[in-house]
């Protein structure tokens, strides 16, 4: 997409004490001018659909979704399926946000085979074809006689599929976002293990995985939408000391967390200055956080949302 998207801000759930207060936390998300409340998909926190259908009923335009679905975890028809039934559900505002799966401690407890990173990148590709396949009618149920029979996945709301999240830092699964994503989550996170380390932070990682996508998207990159997930969002407060805490616990050096797209520290306007830069400069629109910054991004959004 070009420097100038409108801006979108989301807000990912880290906890649901209850029904009341999760779709409280979605009117209060919908009414400040936020476009998504989005769920992760851990093993020990909550699933993913059911909060995502219980947030929509109380709200109308806001959008829901997942950020992002363990494709290791999930049958790719049965996915395509729970996908479609709830875009049906939510009136067509699903996002369906996918990675290939990096927590083998997860696998391992589910007895799920962790396989090396390019093969879990292969399977996630794999996946993406079925499930387009599956939400266009083309993947059917064999018929008793042999014959092909009826569709294996009911379509969604919107068209021509659900739009797709992919999220991810290394080559091989960007190479795919670039093919196959309508959104494209930078994180700048490579993995070691059951780890996720944060080496990919800078401003200057970012540029180079930005100019990794459009090298591979060619003309695609003009539909694609570019998303962050803030690692550390801080405003109006002590801007410096969560610097130097942020750069300590990072090990990296106080400039670039200061310069890190991921990174949201200062006053209102400060923030609000740097958004708009790192969209004009690297096209990023989409803002993702953690609904513990709900409050302290509220004037944010409120000054961007939409422009």
């Amino acid at each position: 997409m070009s420097s100038h998207s409108p801006f979108r801000f989301g807000a990912t759930v880290t906890h649901i004490e209850s029904r009341a207060t999760l779709q409280e936390q979605a009117r209060r998300l919908e009414g400040e001018g936020w476009s998504t409340l989005l769920m992760r998909d851990h093993v020990g926190a909550p699933s993913m659909f059911a909060p995502l259908m219980s947030a929509a009923a109380a709200t109308v335009d806001l959008r829901v979704g997942t950020l992002v679905a363990n494709n290791g975890l999930h049958h790719p028809v049965r996915l395509a399926q729970e996908a479609a039934t709830v875009d049906l559900l939510v009136d067509g505002r699903l996002e369906l946000g996918l990675g290939a799966g990096w927590n083998r401690r997860e696998s391992d407890l589910l007895g799920i085979t962790h396989e090396a990173s390019p093969q879990r990148v292969t399977r996630l590709h794999n996946s993406i074809a079925t499930m387009k396949s599956a939400w266009a009618g083309d993947l059917r149920l064999p018929a008793a006689d042999g014959t092909e029979g009826e569709r294996a996945v009911l379509p969604g709301v919107q068209r021509p599929h659900i739009p797709l999240l992919i999220g991810g830092h290394g080559d091989a699964i960007l190479a795919l976002a670039a093919q196959e994503a309508d959104i494209v989550g930078l994180n700048g996170l490579t993995v070691a293990g059951s780890t996720a380390k944060p080496t990919g932070v800078g401003y200057d990682a970012i540029a180079d995985r930005v100019q990794f996508l459009r090298a591979h998207a060619g003309e695609r990159m003009n539909v694609i939408e570019l998303s962050t997930l803030a690692l550390v969002t801080s405003i109006d407060g002590d801007t410096e000391s969560t610097v130097r805490v942020v750069a300590s616990g990072l090990q990296i050096a106080p400039t670039v967390v200061r310069d890190s797209p991921l990174v949201l520290v200062g006053s209102t306007s400060e923030v609000v200055d740097k958004l708009v830069a790192v969209r004009e400069q690297l096209g990023i629109s989409y803002i993702v956080v953690r609904d513990t910054a709900m409050h302290e991004m509220g004037p944010v959004v409120a000054e961007l949302a939409g422009t």
